[in-house]
């Protein structure tokens, strides 16, 4: 048998006084027992042997022989109550998630670096609900960056997912597919992008190989016309929804953006508004105000007495006083309006008025770090209020005099 295998590494190997050879073959077993084993059990389920899941014990002493054994399912395992199980073997590491430390049923196959795939995923312990929800909140802030918004989201779509799932006990890869099969298509994007997190924190990339957020179609936005926005705009019955409705039209930022930004993000000079927000997953855009709207946030900040640069613009726990008001406004009016829909119709506006795709994606926050990094300055400031002024007599179109 002759295998090729690269200079760096046999050089590395002989050096450290490793057996290449006997490294070699001793993963071949493995690997051999290991698709031994997994086509035994394969086939003991096929034939309802053993329940899904179930772990494997042959009969008789020394190394597992399928061809002259019979499969024996552990009462343990293949019991109801998957949360049961022996004391945790010594000296082995436990790639489960809260509670005690079960082990896991043998031989499962243990992949090494020299073996192949295998035809069996090991299942993974998670333990008590509370627990794995409460890990998965303290991962999503720390390693993630999400917002509040999005870690209630997902958590929420978890928690069902796990309640499917009956934990604590094991968990394979068909249990967890089975149970995403049974929850909504909303509820399953949600819930998808929490156990990628989950599982691949806790080293187990293997368990959620394969699956995939579901994705929807392009959606169709009604944008409204100038005079529609115009009635809406003078039936906002607050001097905080109207000043945020004129930055959510002058900006096109995020709704998150706009409310969370502070009186230090503004720049005066430039009457830009710079958000210092940015996650693992969004970027920051770059806003620009007329002079009208700086002024009218510049007497607010005053009243209110948020003039410190660590003030808030508004000083609200979450966007329900807008999302309020904004449905008065709808109910006088008959119009509907979201923070989304303005975003839309920032881009649409611009393109309207001949700016380039590349420039409404760094003013929304679409364009790279690296992009965006360079606009920061006052030269890219002013490069780029030059080009957003194109579009400010459409953008402004539903409150100006």
């Amino acid at each position: 048998m002759r295998i090729r295998i690269k200079r760096e590494l046999y050089e590395r190997a002989k050096a450290l006084g490793i057996d290449v050879k006997a490294v070699i073959v001793r993963a071949l077993r493995e690997a051999i027992e290991d698709m031994e084993t997994g086509r035994c059990l394969r086939r003991a389920r096929e034939t309802q042997e053993l329940p899904n899941g179930a772990g494997l014990t042959w009969q008789g002493s020394g190394s597992p022989k399928p061809e002259n054994s019979a499969p024996v399912a552990k009462a343990w395992w293949a019991g109801p109550d998957l949360n049961r199980g022996p004391p945790p073997r010594e000296g082995r590491k436990w790639d489960g998630l809260g509670g005690s430390a079960p082990s896991l049923p043998m031989p499962f196959p243990t992949p090494t670096i020299l073996s192949g795939p295998t035809t069996h995923r090991a299942p993974c312990y998670l333990g008590p609900l509370h627990e794995v929800i409460d890990t998965f909140r303290r991962l999503c802030r720390v390693r993630y960056g999400n917002s509040l918004s999005t870690i209630e989201e997902q958590s929420r779509a978890l928690g069902k997912l796990l309640s499917l799932l009956n934990v604590p006990g094991y968990v394979s890869h068909e249990d967890l597919m089975a149970a995403l099969s049974e929850l909504s298509k909303g509820e399953r994007v949600h819930a998808v992008k929490a156990v990628r997190k989950l599982f691949r924190a806790m080293g187990r990339p293997d368990m959620v190989e394969g699956l995939k957020v579901p994705s929807y179609g392009p959606r169709r936005w009604h944008i409204p016309d100038d005079a529609s926005l115009s009635l809406f705009y003078r039936a906002l019955d607050t001097e905080a929804a109207k000043l945020a409705f004129r930055l959510l039209t002058e900006t096109g930022l995020r709704k998150s953006e706009v409310l969370t930004a502070r009186a230090g993000d503004i720049d005066w000079e430039h009457l830009a508004l710079i958000p210092a927000k940015a996650s693992a997953t969004k970027k920051a855009g770059i806003g620009f105000l007329t002079p009208e709207t700086a002024e009218m946030l510049r007497g607010y900040l005053i009243r209110e007495k948020h003039t410190h640069p660590h003030n808030p613009i508004f000083l609200y726990r979450s966007d329900g006083w807008l999302r309020k008001a904004f449905k008065r406004a709808e109910a006088r009016t008959g119009v509907h309006v979201s923070p989304q829909v303005l975003r839309v119709r920032f881009a649409d506006k611009c393109g309207e008025a001949g700016i380039p795709d590349r420039y409404v994606d760094i003013l929304q926050g679409r364009a790279p770090r690296s992009v965006l990094a360079r606009h920061y300055t006052p030269s890219g400031l002013k490069k780029l209020r030059a080009m957003w002024r194109r579009a400010m007599p459409l953008l402004t179109a539903p409150y100006r005099g």
